[in-house]
């Protein structure tokens, strides 16, 4: 796992500052301060006062890097990166056609393409009736939304609970299912992952919730979901890898400033983050640019996943207001 910037060589950040879209992104600065900020970014820089003041003239003109920097965690930043809404501002012009955005995008399509295949795999090999899924921090669940509208013979037997406290995402959610008709497919439940109960799933999403996170508090987060899966049920979670900072260091820079840090991983990893956790890997796929690594794992039968199981199955009927004390 490797949090620092990736592209040390000065040589190879000077060219992130040559690429069509970051020239669209000085160009949306003023002459003083677009020279500001390459300095800073070939320094590294995201302490000094030069750096800050960079920061704070990127708030008055960008709405992204303002929504960054109030929530961290909302799933409207993603929506410019889907391609769901439109920039407001010249300057975000850039952020959707950074090649680091560019792999989220590809995170999506990739998901559309594999998930039908492991579903039905799954599905068939148990001969069941139905199929549940739980998409932690599903935002609007844009890709499970897709993945309906273009296989109908899936939307027959999936259902998908969705955990997202963010509200305007569960409103972005809800319209597209009431439109595509896929109303009774969908749950969304507006809550954090804590106050959630409820088990027995086929299949757990975990997207984009690792990718700032260590490799502890991502081995932590795949221990403690997996009581929400039947044993032998599948998960599928992401993490960012090494190549997006290596490849983009200037978007990785402007995330830096903003306080939102990547946590790359090496391609080797997310394996044993899911053999630590108690899951099996049994594969994994990539976005065509292999910025991010699905890996698909199975919930084995070990005494620690069944004691936390237990544990959880006797925690679940505690009161809200009881458990929270204890988190």
């Amino acid at each position: 796992m490797i949090s620092e910037p990736l592209s040390q060589n000065l040589q190879g950040r000077a060219k992130g500052l040559q690429t069509r879209e970051a020239q669209i992104l000085l160009r949306a600065f003023t002459p003083e301060m677009a020279e500001k900020f390459s300095s800073c970014y070939l320094k590294h820089d995201i302490e000094s006062s030069e750096a800050k003041e960079v920061i704070s003239h990127l708030l008055t003109i960008s709405p992204i890097t303002r929504m960054v920097m109030q929530d961290k965690t909302s799933s409207i930043t993603f929506e410019y990166l889907y391609h769901k809404k439109s920039v407001d501002s010249p300057i975000d012009a850039y952020f959707p056609q950074g090649k680091a955005a560019k792999g989220i995008y590809r995170r999506l399509r990739a998901l559309k393409e594999h998930l039908p295949l492991i579903i039905l795999k799954d599905f068939d090999e148990r001969n069941i009736k139905s199929y549940r899924i739980l998409n932690i921090g599903s935002g609007p669940s844009h890709e499970m939304i897709e993945m309906l509208q273009e296989n109908p013979d899936l939307a027959s037997i999936v259902h998908v609970t969705c955990i997202e406290p963010d509200q305007q995402a569960i409103n972005i959610g809800q319209k597209r299912i009431a439109e595509s008709g896929l109303a009774s497919n969908f749950s969304f439940l507006p809550i954090k992952l804590q106050d959630f109960r409820g088990g027995g799933f086929d299949l757990l999403l975990i997207i984009g919730i690792l990718c700032p996170m260590n490799k502890e508090i991502s081995v932590k987060i795949l221990k403690n979901t997996a009581c929400f899966c039947r044993i032998g049920g599948l998960v599928v979670f992401s993490t960012v890898q090494t190549r997006m900072g290596e490849e983009d260091p200037l978007t990785d820079y402007i995330m830096r400033l903003a306080g939102w840090r990547m946590d790359y991983k090496q391609d080797h990893e997310p394996y044993n983050m899911a053999i630590a956790a108690g899951w099996q890997p049994i594969g994994r796929f990539f976005d065509s640019y292999g910025f991010n690594c699905m890996t698909v794992a199975r919930l084995t039968p070990s005494p620690s996943v069944l004691i936390r199981k237990s544990i959880f199955s006797i925690y679940s009927l505690l009161p809200t207001s009881v458990r929270s004390r204890d988190t």
